[in-house]
């Protein structure tokens, strides 16, 4: 086509301008392909993140509350009684999970297994041990848990021996149906649950504890050692003295009669011998 040199020079720069921008929209295109390929490479959120994300925080485990302790562990040798104990807990208290087992070694068995109660129930009279033999046994791999003991019998000797043992509570057999589930659910909330002395039995008809309820140092969780300088101790004697006797140093003393204090969780000697005075500590070297 013929065209004039004036015309000739403005269409050139007219055509030189749309091929300016041709390439400019071309390039434009691929970078925004180039964007959507790498938006597409991104890695989606894990799944359930957001939903997370949306609910409020759970509490960490370091602030559990003490009303949040939640597993119980009921151990009892007779199988009957068993079933009928913890299918009445599961029911009457069901944000709580109860566990069963016949006997010591079944409850052993189940906290190698990994379960870790923060209550454990005990009959006192079980087929391979006493109740309080268990508790001493299971209380080394559970020691944060809270321990309490079940019976038909309810004299003040046994009573006073689970609270001297470090029970949280002690209840009888023969409680209704509401009593029994809500001193459960009260030692969850970490009260104490302990039968009041017009509701404890008696033991051939008259209160033991007039000559002191016998109990080693086994029973207490302590060393026979420990349970030397304890006897001395019961007796007043200082801890220059008591070294003196035992062949040991004063040092060593303490040590004893720290970790005395710590296993019967009191604080003073002289609360030492308050917890002790319905005792009588055999065993004893």
């Amino acid at each position: 086509m013929f065209r004039t040199p004036g015309v000739g020079c403005a269409v050139g720069q007219a055509e030189a301008r749309i091929a300016t921008a041709d390439t400019a929209l071309q390039q434009h295109a691929e970078h925004d392909r180039d964007g959507r390929r790498h938006r597409a490479r991104q890695p989606s959120p894990a799944p359930g993140r957001h939903a997370y994300n949306n609910k409020r925080a759970l509490p960490s485990p370091g602030n559990r509350m003490t009303s949040s302790l939640r597993s119980l562990l009921v151990v009892d040798d007779h199988p009957l009684a068993l079933s009928g104990t913890t299918t009445f807990l599961a029911h009457a208290l069901p944000e709580i999970q109860v566990h069963a087992a016949i006997g010591r070694r079944q409850a052993l068995a189940l906290i190698d297994e990994g379960i870790r109660p923060d209550v454990v129930l005990l009959d006192v009279w079980l087929s391979d041990c006493t109740g309080f033999d268990a508790m001493r046994e299971l209380r080394g791999k559970l020691p944060e848990a809270r321990f309490a003991f079940m019976s038909a019998e309810n004299t003040p000797e046994i009573v006073a021996k689970a609270q001297a043992l470090g029970a949280i509570g002690f209840i009888g057999k023969h409680a209704d149906a509401h009593a029994f589930s809500q001193a459960v659910a009260g030692i969850f909330g970490g009260a104490s649950s302990f039968p009041s002395e017009d509701d404890l039995g008696t033991a051939n008809g008259k209160n033991g504890a007039s000559h002191g309820i016998p109990i080693t140092p086994a029973e207490l969780g302590l060393t026979p050692r420990q349970g030397s300088v304890l006897a001395l101790l019961l007796e007043g004697l200082p801890n220059k003295s008591i070294a003196r006797q035992l062949g040991l140093t004063e040092n060593t003393v303490k040590e004893h009669v720290s970790a005395i204090l710590q296993r019967l969780g009191v604080r003073t000697r002289i609360q030492i011998i308050s917890r002790m005075e319905r005792f009588r500590l055999t065993g004893s070297a």
